[in-house]
């Protein structure tokens, strides 16, 4: 959690906020590789005709925004080198990355998602796999004063 948070830090001076959108296998490669070592990268692999991949590309929009120091992608899967049965039964997935390392990849999401879902699901799901940090953990003095608007003025601990 330590590192996490160290990384979030250093890195908290690069915003994205958005889902980049990845062609080629190659860019898939330099998203990740060419990445400053401290940003997380989440790659969406999809194919548009598989059940639940609009609605776990529209919640990862929305998470996206939230998470604006983590670099989101997504390709299809039919761009990468990937087996053919992975392009037919193992999408929607997510592949998280940090210093070019597979931090988890989270195959077929739809069997711990089902097919509708909501943008809460979709980020409590990243973060039960280690690749978001729940804001709820982290320090107000880390977060800053804009993300804590959920306190109440009166509350003190």
């Amino acid at each position: 959690m330590q590192d996490m948070v160290e990384n979030h830090s250093a890195a908290s001076s690069k915003r994205f906020g958005n889902i980049i959108d990845l062609v080629t296998g190659e860019e898939f490669l330099n998203a990740i590789d060419k990445e400053d070592k401290g940003v997380s990268v989440i790659i969406f692999i999809y194919e548009n005709e598989v059940a639940g991949c609009s609605t776990s590309y529209q919640c990862l929009k929305l998470v996206a925004k939230e998470y604006s120091h983590v670099k989101f992608c997504r390709i299809p899967a039919s761009a990468v080198p990937l087996s053919k049965e992975f392009k037919n039964s193992g999408v929607p997935a997510i592949q998280g990355w940090r210093a070019g390392e597979l931090l988890a990849s989270l195959v077929r999401i739809t069997d711990h998602l089902g097919v509708d879902f909501f943008m809460s699901d979709m980020e409590s799901y990243l973060i039960e796999n280690g690749l978001l940090i729940d804001k709820s953990l982290v320090p107000t003095v880390i977060r800053g004063p804009a993300n804590h608007a959920g306190q109440n003025a009166n509350d003190s601990d």
